[in-house]
């Protein structure tokens, strides 16, 4: 890295779960930024498996099978749902390229990706190709909401909505937070899902003094979609810029076009 980025040298939050090598980390380690591993939540998997490894043994019984993140791809994974043949006639939607890759890798194909615009885009490139014998398997988060599968209903389809994973709130160290603030180490955040800002916002109200939860809010929080960034908004920060497209390359993009522009 020559230092030509924006961002480089640059201290960045990530608060997706991810490794060191997780996909935000590296797309911001290769513009030169500094990622600061700071997940927001944790998931649990394992108290969602009985449902999931049923659902995950009666894939045949369904037209598609609609996968809206890599955690749901690594929760199928787990009860073992990608080591026996695709049943035939099941078709797999996903909600964009990061999570096409995710399935890609364990020798299965999406036949639906859109390249962008998050679950939204997913809903309308899926509503037209159900109908009322159509069956789709969800296996979601938790705490996802209603919209896909009400959407599909609406359209004639049966869904099985089926609980993958569950999101916990990760704990935050007040002192570390603190140390990096007073140091200067962190100059933006990035955020991913709504769930994120929710469970950071909390942890860091009940873990920091005024001063320093002013701090953090005064900084750029980049969000990965319209969703993230109203729940970024209504949680306090005031610079949000927006990934566009919807990619973690575009949420990267939106933070670098942010430090491009002179003050």
């Amino acid at each position: 890295m020559t230092g030509a980025s924006a961002l480089y040298g640059r201290g960045v939050v990530v608060t997706r779960a991810e490794g060191p090598d997780g996909p935000v980390s590296s797309l911001l380690r290769e513009r030169g930024a500094i990622p600061i591993l700071r997940p927001a939540v944790a998931f649990d998997f394992a108290s969602q498996k009985s449902a999931l490894a049923d659902a995950a043994w009666r894939m045949g019984d369904y037209d598609w099978l609609v996968l809206t993140s890599s955690r749901a791809v690594r929760a199928m994974a787990a009860v073992h749902a990608f080591e026996h043949p695709r049943p035939a006639g099941l078709r797999v939607a996903v909600v964009g390229p990061g999570t096409a890759a995710e399935i890609g890798a364990h020798g299965w194909e999406a036949d639906l990706v859109p390249e962008s615009g998050g679950a939204k885009v997913l809903v309308d490139r899926l509503v037209p190709e159900v109908g009322s014998d159509t069956r789709v398997l969800f296996p979601a988060s938790e705490a996802a909401g209603e919209t896909l599968p009400a959407s599909l209903r609406e359209a004639g389809a049966t869904v099985d909505r089926v609980d993958a994973y569950a999101p916990r709130p990760s704990g935050q160290s007040a002192a570390q937070w603190t140390r990096d603030l007073g140091e200067g180490r962190i100059e933006a955040l990035t955020f991913t899902s709504p769930s994120a800002v929710d469970a950071l916002a909390e942890a860091l109200d009940e873990a920091l003094p005024d001063t320093a939860r002013t701090e953090v809010r005064a900084l750029p929080a980049a969000a990965q979609g319209p969703t993230t960034a109203r729940a970024v908004r209504e949680a306090g920060w005031t610079t949000v810029p927006v990934a566009e497209p919807t990619t973690f390359e575009g949420l990267v993009g939106a933070l670098e076009e942010h430090f491009s522009v002179p003050a």
